[in-house]
Order: structure tokens, then C-alpha cells, then sequence
């Protein structure tokens, strides 16, 4: 985590670099303001090869409370750095702020819509990010529990093809394997394994094939 005053480039610049010095991919800013009786946090996540900010977002609010504003902080930064960590830093600098965002307010159930929204844009943006699908999946299944029987189908769909895709590309992602427990019973897993499996081999004898 690097702490620095606000208003300053050069500081920040140079903690960057240093971290990138230590081998740290992905570093997590924070800077504190008071004015006044206020007071602003803000936080970011930068990635440290150009010193992009990836996400940021502030929080605001009366002195008296600096003890929440410090925890939903910490909170949101954590969130959002373990799915900057997660992703990597190979994609587009601009898919970061739908992704990390949404990661961000994954605990807020009230932010449920406006997080996939996020990740359906960043799934738009890059298709190849399987964690972006993994946690769209996870999204809209959190949506079936308030469905009306004729949103229930379309969200379905949507939970499977996003899950599945996800899968194909990394098989470790937990949040895909929850949504698809949410849409078809434990006992089809061991079919629906065996199918991903054939197809990773497809693919991996038609890349040989081709590259022969």
C-alpha cells in the first residue's frame, strides 16, 4: 500500500516505481484529506509497468465518522486489488474500471444491478477475461432469487453460457462453479466435467494440428 499527500505526482511516481523495483505487479494507493470538519479518502489501484490507474473510487463524509469511512475503504480497495491480483495486467487499461468497480461492491446487494451492468461491458470489452465472466455469472444468479418466472429463463441462459465460457478458460474459478449450482443439481457436474474436459483436449489436439 503506498500512502501519499494529495495533490502530489512525483511522490506517487516514484513509490510506483519502487514497487515495480520489488517485482509488485499491482500497487494500492490511499490518500487522506481533512478540510475542515470532513473528511476524503480515496484509494486506487495502479498498475505499476506505466503507472495506470485502474480503479479508484473516494469516500466522504463528517470526521465523526472516520471509523466507518476508513473500513468501507478498506473493504472496497481489498475487494478490488484481490481482482486486479486475479486478472493479471494484460488487458485493456479501460476494462479495469467496469471490472474492479464491480469487484469493489460485491458485498453491497444493493449495487447487485449496477455491478452487472459493469461486468456485462467488461465481458463486452474483453471476451478473453474468464474473471469477468465468472463473476457476471455469479451476478445474475444472485438476481433468481427476486426473478419473475419469465425473467427466470433468460438469466439462466445467461448464468450457463457465461459459467461455461469462464470454465473453458480456467477451470479454477470458484464463482463460476457457484452460479452453475445455482441453475443444475450437484449430480450433473460429473457429466458436465467430463464434456469441458473433451473439449479442452479438442482444442488442445486442434492447436497441434495446426501448429504442425
Amino acid at each position: 500500500t503506498l500512502a501519499r499527500p494529495s495533490g502530489s505526482d512525483a511522490p506517487r511516481e516514484q513509490m510506483l516505481d519502487r514497487a515495480r523495483g520489488s517485482g509488485a505487479p499491482i500497487a494500492l494507493e490511499g490518500a487522506v484529506e481533512r478540510v475542515e470538519r470532513a473528511l476524503r479518502i480515496t484509494v486506487s489501484v495502479a498498475r505499476t509497468s506505466d503507472r495506470a490507474t485502474l480503479w479508484s473510487e473516494t469516500f466522504e463524509g463528517p470526521e465523526a465518522s472516520a471509523a466507518s469511512l476508513r473500513q468501507l475503504a478498506a473493504a472496497h480497495s481489498a475487494n478490488a486489488m484481490n481482482c486486479a491480483l486475479r486478472a493479471g495486467t494484460a488487458a485493456a487499461v479501460d476494462v479495469y474500471p467496469l471490472l474492479l468497480s464491480a469487484c469493489a461492491r460485491s458485498e453491497d446487494r444493493d449495487a447487485r444491478g449496477q455491478n452487472r451492468d459493469a461486468l456485462s461491458q467488461a465481458v463486452a470489452q474483453a471476451p478473453e477475461l474468464a474473471l469477468a465472466r465468472a463473476l457476471l455469472a455469479a451476478e445474475t444468479a444472485a438476481l433468481l432469487n427476486t426473478a419473475s418466472d419469465a425473467q427466470r429463463q433468460g438469466l439462466v441462459t445467461d448464468i450457463h453460457n457465461n459459467a461455461e465460457r469462464a470454465l473453458r478458460q480456467d477451470r479454477g474459478l470458484g464463482e463460476a462453479y457457484l452460479a452453475l449450482e445455482r441453475i443444475e443439481p450437484r449430480r450433473r457436474w460429473d457429466a458436465r466435467e467430463r464434456t469441458l474436459q473433451e473439449g479442452l483436449q479438442q482444442d488442445e489436439r486442434s492447436s497441434a494440428l495446426s501448429s504442425a
